[in-house]
């Protein structure tokens, strides 16, 4: 038997490649390989799929050097999918493998879309609500094989009094072996904040990263494991995408 793909699948990848191609703002390399045959796709369903890219860019600020999907079957409307319009029947779950540059990273977390997914926190101190607002430009540091330090400002107001606090998170990033971890939080000099403040913002940070998956728009993920070099970081993730991602004008 020819391990040549079926015509089916070489128009149905050329497609899906068309598709995304469209829903990002620019892309150096873009490969899709889908697995099905003309009995599935008649009844919306893909096999597998792998989408391999670099330089991908989405939504003007968000870039990727390098990533790799692989996913399980894939239910599509077949009909819109003739009129060139792939969508999802119903959710997919994936498994990505993504790399970083510090960069890139930097221009991430400094972007519209993060500012939209980062409310501000707010914790209860002593009796009163304490809301902590990351103010923009944060900075990521990745200096060598095992650290993470994230630097940047947050405005801390109660009912009396604001104060603008500097302070240097060190992160060691999460492995098979061992959760993300806080390494260490501190303020810039001067600029110190109660230590009861600082214990609650701590447990807050201790119960966010020990959360089960997160949320992107239409996107559960879940870290499985992180690899730190300098300057770049390589992440290997489980996804459940509930659709396509739209490109935003």
């Amino acid at each position: 038997m020819s391990d040549e793909p079926r015509i089916e699948e070489q128009m149905l990848s050329q497609l899906a490649k068309s598709q995304l191609e469209d829903r990002l703002d620019r892309v150096t390399k873009l490969d899709v390989d889908l697995h099905t045959n003309l009995l599935d796709i008649v009844q919306g369903k893909v096999n597998s799929a792998v989408v391999s890219g670099q330089g991908l860019v989405l939504n003007r600020d968000i870039r990727i050097e390098e990533i790799e999907i692989q996913t399980e079957e894939v239910g599509i409307n077949p009909l819109n999918a003739i009129f060139n319009k792939v969508e999802l029947n119903n959710p997919v779950n994936a498994r990505v493998r993504m790399v970083l540059r510090e960069e890139d990273l930097n221009s991430i977390l400094n972007s519209d879309d993060v500012d939209s997914q980062l409310p501000p926190l707010e914790l209860e101190v002593d009796d009163c609500v304490v809301r902590i607002d990351l103010q923009r430009p944060l900075q990521l540091h990745l200096p060598d094989n095992r650290r993470m330090i994230f630097q940047g400002n947050a405005l801390l107001q109660k009912t009396s009094y604001s104060q603008l606090v500097g302070f240097t998170a060190v992160i060691c990033p999460r492995t098979r072996h061992q959760p993300l971890l806080v390494e260490e939080f501190r303020c810039h000099d001067g600029q110190g904040i109660p230590l009861e403040l600082t214990a609650t913002l701590m447990q807050k940070f201790k119960d966010l990263l020990e959360l089960p998956y997160y949320k992107w728009d239409e996107i559960l993920f879940q870290v499985r494991e992180m690899y730190v070099e300098p300057g770049s970081l390589i992440a290997e993730i489980d996804l459940r995408i509930e659709d396509l991602p739209i490109r935003s004008e």
